[in-house]
C-alpha cells in the first residue's frame, strides 16, 4: 500500500513541477525527486544513503546561481528544501539502515516527522500568498508537501 501511495504522489509531484515551471533545472530536480521516491518505494535493494546523496546533489545543483525574481526564488527554495527533507525521510525510513535504532536522544524519525510537518505549514503559507503564487505553483507546492507527508508515514509509525 505504501509503495502505491509513494509512487502515485511522486508522479503527481513530478507532473505538477514540470507544468509549474519552465526552468529546466527545476524540471530536472522534480523528475529526480519523483524517480528517487519511486525507487525507494519499490523493493529494488538500492541503499538509502545513495538515494539521499543523489537528492542532496540535485538540490544543490538546482539552487546554484539563483538570481531570479522573489516568487521564483521562493519556489526554488521550496523545491530544494523539499529534496533535502526527502533525503532525510529516506534515511529515517525503517528499511533504510537501522542506524537510528541505537541512537541516544531524540530519534531521527521524530525530527524528520517534525521537519516535514513544519514544511507542510510553510507550504500552506506559501501557497496562500496570492500575489506570489500562480495556480500552477500552488499545485506544485501542495504536491511536494503531500509527497513528503506520504514518505514520512513509515517513519511516523503509521505506514
Amino acid at each position: 500500500m505504501f509503495e502505491l501511495a509513494a509512487a502515485g504522489s511522486g508522479l503527481l509531484a513530478a507532473g505538477s513541477c514540470c507544468v509549474a515551471t519552465t526552468r529546466r533545472r527545476a524540471r530536472v530536480l522534480a523528475v529526480i525527486m519523483a524517480a528517487t521516491m519511486v525507487v525507494h518505494a519499490l523493493p529494488l535493494g538500492v541503499p538509502g544513503w545513495a538515494l539521499a546523496a543523489v537528492l542532496i546533489v540535485a538540490a544543490l545543483a538546482a539552487s546554484a546561481g539563483d538570481r531570479r525574481r522573489e516568487r521564483e526564488r521562493r519556489a526554488s527554495a521550496h523545491r530544494s528544501i523539499g529534496a533535502v527533507l526527502m533525503a532525510a525521510a529516506i534515511l529515517a525510513h525503517p528499511a533504510s539502515s537501522g542506524a537510528a535504532a541505537h541512537a541516544h536522544g531524540v530519534p531521527a524519525e521524530a525530527l524528520v516527522v517534525a521537519s516535514v510537518a513544519a514544511y507542510g505549514v510553510w507550504s500552506l503559507a506559501l501557497a496562500r500568498r496570492g500575489a506570489h503564487a500562480t495556480p500552477a505553483m500552488r499545485v506544485e507546492i501542495g504536491a511536494m508537501a503531500v509527497m513528503l507527508a506520504v514518505m514520512t508515514l513509515p517513519a511516523s509509525g503509521v505506514g
